[in-house]
């Protein structure tokens, strides 16, 4: 699964656009939480962030404090509808005009 995401936004941006588009206050994503939606939001910003090509993957799972399988687990769980529709909102919230200089 590939994102047409600007190859400069950081994962703070990722994070704000997926908590703005989501609904999921951007502390509650950082949470241990294990609530579904919850859940997919953050393998959400896991496939996002990794898709945009220029963040390891230690550095992306650091910086929502997950362990080392956290990626692999949300690329298997990637063809899940919630997760799709949460990418494809993100994709168009990050492209609208308005939007895009606030993640850059």
């Amino acid at each position: 699964m590939k994102f047409s995401l600007n190859r400069n936004i950081s994962l703070p941006s990722i994070l704000t656009a997926i908590s703005e588009v989501s609904g999921i206050k951007k502390n509650i994503l950082l949470s241990k939480t294990r609530y579904r939606e919850i859940v997919d939001a953050r393998h959400a910003f896991l496939l996002i962030a990794d898709n945009v090509g220029i963040y390891g993957q230690e550095e992306i799972e650091n910086f929502v404090n997950l362990k080392h399988a956290s990626l692999f687990h949300a690329y298997k769980k990637a063809h899940l509808k919630e997760i799709k529709d949460i990418i494809n909102k993100v994709n168009k919230h990050i492209h609208n005009d308005r939007d895009i200089k606030q993640y850059k």
